[in-house]
């Protein structure tokens, strides 16, 4: 299973997907305490409930990476699965940037370390979409030789 690079880039990407869920994001700070926000506490309430966004978005960035690493002979399918885990850690990152920014605390809001998280897990998928590409390449080669 582990016989290409992309697959090792794939699975760490889903091991740092899956990191970045308990890595503080946020920290509240005020003259007498400080709190910590983690990734997955990030809600947000429509008509009565609570969606968590970061928890959906970094669950479908797992399952995307997961999912291409078992399909090593679907390149292109294995291509679109890790453009979307790329997507679902860009949206992760701007709802979090998003949240810090325009929601007025009452406390200090510091934009905490968790959030450099998902440019991780964004490099590498860029670094397995790379190397599907020459994967790709290099079976084109041979076709070529036959």
């Amino acid at each position: 299973m582990f016989q290409r690079i992309q697959t090792v880039y794939l699975f760490l990407a889903a091991l740092l997907a899956a990191l970045y869920l308990y890595s503080p994001v946020m920290i509240f700070e005020s003259r007498t305490f400080s709190e910590s926000l983690r990734a997955w506490e990030m809600k947000y309430w429509i008509a009565g409930y609570y969606v968590y966004v970061i928890a959906i978005a970094a669950g479908i960035s797992i399952g995307a990476s997961l999912f291409a690493t078992a399909l090593f002979k679907f390149p292109m399918l294995q291509k679109l699965l890790t453009l979307l885990s790329i997507a679902a850690m860009l949206s992760c990152f701007i709802y979090v940037l998003q949240k810090w920014y325009l929601e007025d605390y009452r406390q200090d809001t510091i934009f905490y370390w968790g959030n450099i998280t998902p440019w991780v897990v964004i490099i590498l998928n860029a670094l397995a979409i790379r190397g599907i590409s020459k994967d790709q390449d290099l079976l084109k080669s041979y076709d070529r030789m036959r």
